[in-house]
């Protein structure tokens, strides 16, 4: 019996977000975006793949797919096997992860993010954020059921500092 606030469905649609690593150029970015649409224009279930590398988020090394299936009774696959047989043919492109995720008739959230279900973790000290965000990461991945966890929390792009003296 599924649990959780709405049972997920099989739309016959996936939702796919790009996460690279922070100081890629754009240029490499869609380079990395091109072998994905490949890797998943191979897969027997899939009608189309179209995306975009970039956008309004302000995460520079980021991108969009989205995937629509054959129709239910041209494909022999649900969209959950299709993301998890996916899933390690994707996981070849180093520098950069495609999370993907069924889309879904009813959303609840108030933000877009890289997986079906997400935990928030503040603080008012960055220290301790930054301390314990990746730990806990570390443990929540130990654990059985748990695919494709990330964050975003994007602390290791590259930084110069560069001072003008006029005189």
């Amino acid at each position: 019996i599924p649990k959780g606030f709405f049972p997920l469905q099989d739309t016959g649609r996936l939702v796919c977000s790009i996460q690279a690593q922070q100081d890629m150029s754009f240029t490499e970015l869609k380079k990395k975006m091109e072998r994905f649409v490949d890797i998943m224009r191979q897969d027997p279930a899939i009608a189309h793949v179209s995306g975009f590398a970039g956008g309004t988020s302000s995460i520079g090394s980021s991108g969009s797919l989205y995937v629509s299936l054959k129709p239910r009774d041209q494909r022999n696959a649900t969209v959950f096997d299709v993301i998890n047989r996916l899933r390690e043919k994707l996981a070849v492109i180093s520098g950069a992860t495609l999370y993907m995720q069924p889309s879904q008739d009813l959303v609840i959230g108030g933000r877009s993010t890289n997986a079906l279900f997400q935990y928030t973790l503040t603080s008012y000290e960055l220290e301790a954020l930054n301390k314990w965000a990746p730990l806990i990461q570390k443990e929540l991945s130990k654990l059985p059921g748990i695919a494709d966890l990330n964050n975003d929390q994007l602390n290791n792009g590259l930084e110069t500092r560069l001072t003008y003296d006029r005189d």
